[in-house]
Order: C-alpha cells, then structure tokens, then sequence
C-alpha cells in the first residue's frame, strides 16, 4: 500500500517545481475558458441570426395574411347573409382590429378604405336583422344564437373603432360620424367633425371626394338632402343660394310650399320627406326577446319623436306668427281670442314660438358652439299680458346679386 508523503515548505513557501505546475495548470484552464465562452458566443449569435431571420418572416406572413383577410373583408357582404356568416365576419373584424390597435409600432398595411364603410354597413344590417326577428318571430334556433351572443356587432365593440384613426384618417372620423347618426345621436355626431375644417379648399374636402369609392353612390342623396334642407327651411326660414334653391324647388315644389304655409297640412308632407331622408335607424341595445311586443322599430320610433316635436312647431306657430305680423303691440288675450285658444296656453305657445327663433349660429370652434341669432322674421317681447312687436327682415345683398347674375349672363 502506497502512503502519500507531506508536502513539506521550504523557507515558507511552496517548492520550484510545485509553483510551476499550477501556473501551467491555471493558464490551461483560462485558455479552456475562453474557448468555451467563444463557442458560446458563437453559437448564440447563430441562433439570434436563425430567431431572427423566423420572426421576420413569421411577421412577413402574418403580415401577408392579414392584407389579404382585409381585402376579403371589403367585400360587401349580401343583406341575406345567413347569421353563421354574419357572426363569422365580426370575429374576423374584430381579429383585424386587434391586431392593428395592439401593434407596438406602425404596421405596415394598405388598409382599404371600403373595410371602414363595410364594416359600419354590416353593423347596421345586422341591428337591422336582429331587430326584425325580435319583433316578428323567425325560427326558435336563431332567435336562441342571438340570445346567446348578445354581445355580437354591439354598439360599445362597434364604437372602439374611433383609434383606427391615425391610420385611415378622415375615413375612420366620417365613419364614426354614421354610426352616431345611425344611432339618433345627432349632437355627438357634430363633435365629431370638430378636427376637420369644413370648407372647399381644405384637404379633407379634395382627398375624401378623390379617395372614396363610394363618392359616385354618395352623389345619389341628392334628393335626401333637399328634403332634409326643405324641412329645415320651414323650421328656420333663412335665404338660400339662387342655384340651390331652384333645383329644391325643380323637386320638391308642392311639398316645399306646403311646409312653408305651416298648420295641420303640412304634418303628413313632413312625415314622408322625413322617412324619405332619414338613415336607417338601429336600436344601441339588444332586443327583448322575452317581451316582442316592446321591441319597436328605432327608425318609427325617431319618426314619433320628430312628428311630436312638428305638431307643436307648425300647427299654431305660423298662424301666431300671421297675427304678429299685423300689429305692433297687441294684448295677450284678445290675440288669444282670435285664435279661439285659452290666454295661458297661448302665453305657452309664444314662448315655444320665440325660443325657436333663437338658433346657434355657427362661426368658428366646435360645430355645436357659436353665437345665438334670430332667424325669424319677426321678433316679439312679453311684458306682462302686452305683446310688443317688431319685424327684422334681412336686407338682400343686391351688389352680390347683381354680380352673380351679370357673371351668369357672360358665361
């Protein structure tokens, strides 16, 4: 058996020989380190190289896939869609949305102005749709799917759309513009507009005509809004453009002029040019489908509210406004004996009658913001049971008339 000998220290230290042997042993060992730390290096590099180069073309097929799902999803798709279909398309909007919003940078995509139409025309056909079932009855299967996806082309998920707009701009604003009309919110929908400026030469008036397809199809509402300037004419009689209000006249003559004299005739002309140019309302809540008879259709239900609304403005006001027109003081009650009206009521209809002739004019800021004007003809004063009246008529320009006309007669 072999036994091992101490290590003995010479003067304190370890011998020669030893010192040598563990400096060479040290400086293979750094050296085998090294190496080992190189080959390490190298090889991560490589496989930074070979991550990279899959992430990159990861992203350049996903990339790939989504432009080809948005073209896929510009394509109108057919009101008769079965609801299979419909839910299908919102998840894939909904997948297309996401992935946009939620990207870290830009992405590089030709996103096509039709998604945005197309996307705010499906939500508006499947309210429609779904509110019809609601309503009449269809089969127990789909009404029991609807039930069960209630939250399926919601409102709110339809609304989270307005951060699109870095990306598609001026398409996503207007867009946001329909739904809120759609949905009878007429004031939000100005606000809205507030970061576009709104005149002929700005950008926005050249690069939407330019750029949106749907430009041939929006010149077709011509006849909807000559109806809608024909009722707001009657409502806030103001001087129109020669060139506007001929063609107006050239289409709704007999209904203009029937709205202009006012009473009880004029209700029915309302009602038709409203449904006439009115979009088609949706309802921003689910249906009841326990209770079918409370679910109404949105689009009548804004037609009561506006007839409501009618009945009190045109059925005394333009006979008021006929007697006004004939005095300059005259007492509450014998006004109201001519109108064979109670003097209380009639104190009502006045004040109803006044506070319609004080518009928001608007002149700079926000399109709900501005300054009050009267926009009638005439203007009255209460002080007690004495009417003071006294009449504005607006002067015609007639130097701007007189160069219009002559620029006509050259041309």
């Amino acid at each position: 058996m072999l036994s091992q000998q101490p290590t003995t220290l010479q003067n304190g230290s370890w011998p020669t020989n030893t010192h040598v042997q563990l400096a060479d042993d040290s400086d293979d060992e750094q050296a085998l380190a090294s190496t080992l730390v190189q080959a390490l290096q190298n090889n991560e590099d490589d496989l930074d190289d070979e991550f990279l180069g899959e992430k990159a073309l990861s992203m350049q097929n996903t990339q790939d896939n989504l432009q080809a799902r948005l073209q896929a999803a510009a394509q109108p798709l057919d009101f008769s869609a079965p609801l299979e279909v419909r839910f299908a398309s919102y998840d894939n909007y909904c997948s297309l949305f996401h992935f946009i919003l939620n990207s870290e940078g830009p992405v590089e995509l030709e996103l096509p102005t039709d998604v945005i139409d197309e996307f705010i025309y499906q939500f508006n056909s499947f309210c429609i749709y779904r509110n019809r079932v609601a309503r009449k009855g269809h089969s127990k299967e789909e009404i029991q799917s609807l039930r069960d996806n209630p939250q399926t082309w919601g409102c709110y998920s339809v609304l989270n759309f307005p951060p699109l707009v870095p990306h598609v701009g001026y398409f996503s604003i207007i867009g946001l513009l329909r739904v809120h009309c759609l949905l009878g919110d007429f004031t939000l929908a100005l606000q809205t507009l507030d970061d576009i400026e709104l005149s002929k030469k700005a950008v926005f008036a050249r690069n939407f005509h330019k750029q949106n397809a749907q430009f041939d199809s929006i010149t077709k509402k011509n006849d909807q809004m000559y109806a809608l300037l024909a009722m707001c004419v009657a409502l806030s009689p103001t001087r129109l453009d020669d060139t506007i209000l001929t063609a107006m006249r050239e289409k709704y003559g007999d209904q203009f002029a029937k709205l202009q004299r006012g009473g009880p005739e004029s209700l029915p002309v309302f009602e038709k040019l409203f449904l006439v140019a009115c979009p088609k309302f949706i309802s921003p809540i689910p249906p009841d489908w326990d209770n079918p008879a409370v679910n109404v259709d949105p689009s009548q239900h804004q037609l009561q509210i506006f007839m409501a609304d009618m009945k009190n403005a045109m059925v005394l006001g333009p006979i008021i406004k006929s007697y006004l027109k004939l005095y300059t003081t005259v007492d509450l009650s014998k006004l109201a004996a001519f109108l064979d009206v109670d003097k209380e009521e009639l104190r009502n209809h006045l004040l109803v009658f006044k506070q319609r002739s004080r518009q928001t004019r608007w002149v700079e800021g926000g399109l709900v913001e501005g300054e009050i004007v009267n926009t009638s003809d005439i203007d009255f004063a209460l002080k007690g049971d004495l009417i003071q009246v006294s009449e504005a008529k607006v002067g015609r320009k007639l130097v701007e008339w007189y160069l219009k006309n002559l620029i006509r007669t050259y041309q």
